[in-house]
């Protein structure tokens, strides 16, 4: 399967997933049912459930992985 997702981040205050497509074999999955589930904010700054602060500034995105604050981005 594939599936196509943008990342929309604002630097240590949010990261907003927006999957386009999810394709299982010759099935491409209608986005109703994984729209609602996966178009979540991911909250960085300390909430009431989460009181600690998360320190993400940077995002690096390659094909078989995701680096947190990369020490260095070529």
């Amino acid at each position: 399967g594939s599936a196509k997702i943008k990342l929309l981040f604002t630097p240590g205050e949010r990261i907003k997933p927006v999957v386009e497509f999810i394709k299982l074999g010759p099935l491409d999955i209608p986005s109703i049912f994984f729209r609602r589930i996966t178009d979540a904010n991911i909250v960085l700054t300390p909430t009431p459930g989460w009181p600690l602060e998360t320190n993400i500034h940077t995002l690096r995105i390659l094909p078989r992985k995701l680096q947190i604050n990369p020490t260095s981005i070529n």
